[in-house]
């Protein structure tokens, strides 16, 4: 089921990674910034969804290639079918995020924080957990819950979009010029990314399914992505907005105790 993951994270870095420059050469700049967020979310979600239909056409043979368990190849099949939509939805909200962190506000930071930690508890309970309550939904539930974790948080992000007066609905000519110099840094931060990812792909992944630890070995990945390192990735992402629109600047205002945290 990693291998997903893997190659959503290759889009991710290839697109979003670049995105804090260039959301941060106009953030005082609002036509263009609206303009950057309509025409990088419209192309981000035409990439996403041509990328999520080849994954779920080919998902069988894939989940075969990486000596998946033979005895739950279709749930894994549905699963990563399900994640993938999930997908599609959560990078539309980190897109819009990029914006609103680089704008400076720590309400931007906190309040999608806060609301992913509360549904992830709460939907586990319902989906996931051993409990009278939970709908006992195994590994499909947590697909479930990224799907709806990943509309609410999209929800806010235009609801902090609005209360910023960023109106991205308004009707206007696109201008994707800026495509020509973001395509240029977003494929060697996508190569890099993909190199990385290709060899945990097939010798770490395949490696762990084969020897039939995969349940333990994701369950835990999970856990300190998903849990532990939380609020560190979100400081990392604090870090890549101010890096973004002050440059070397940024660096130079970056705290030791930031480091070290």
């Amino acid at each position: 089921m990693q291998w997903v993951s893997l190659f959503y994270e290759i889009m991710q870095e290839a697109f979003l990674l670049p995105l804090f420059f260039f959301i941060g050469a106009v953030i005082n700049d609002k036509e263009e910034l609206e303009n950057r967020l309509k025409t990088g979310l419209l192309f981000t979600f035409l990439i996403y969804i041509v990328l999520t239909v080849f994954i779920i056409a080919a998902a069988r043979p894939l989940t075969i290639l990486m000596a998946q368990d033979k005895s739950i190849i279709n749930e894994t099949v549905n699963y990563i079918r399900l994640e993938s939509t999930a997908n599609i939805i959560n990078i539309l909200f980190k897109f819009i995020l990029v914006a609103l962190i680089t704008i400076k506000k720590d309400k931007n930071i906190y309040i999608p924080l806060l609301i992913q930690l509360i549904l992830i508890i709460i939907l586990d309970i319902f989906f996931i957990s051993n409990l009278s309550v939970s709908l006992k939904l195994g590994v499909n539930g947590i697909a479930y819950t990224n799907i709806i974790v990943s509309s609410i948080l999209l929800i806010t992000s235009f609801i902090l979009l609005h209360i910023e007066k960023i109106n991205i609905w308004k009707i206007k000519k696109l201008n994707f010029k800026w495509f020509k110099s973001f395509f240029r840094i977003s494929s060697i931060s996508g190569l890099e990314t993909l190199v990385r990812n290709l060899f945990f792909m097939f010798m770490i992944v395949k490696m762990v399914n084969a020897v039939g630890g995969s349940g333990d070995f994701w369950l835990t990945n999970n856990f300190i992505w998903g849990w532990l390192l939380l609020p560190i990735l979100q400081l990392s992402e604090v870090v890549k907005a101010d890096i973004g629109r002050d440059g070397h600047k940024a660096i130079e205002k970056i705290r030791l105790d930031t480091f070290l945290l």
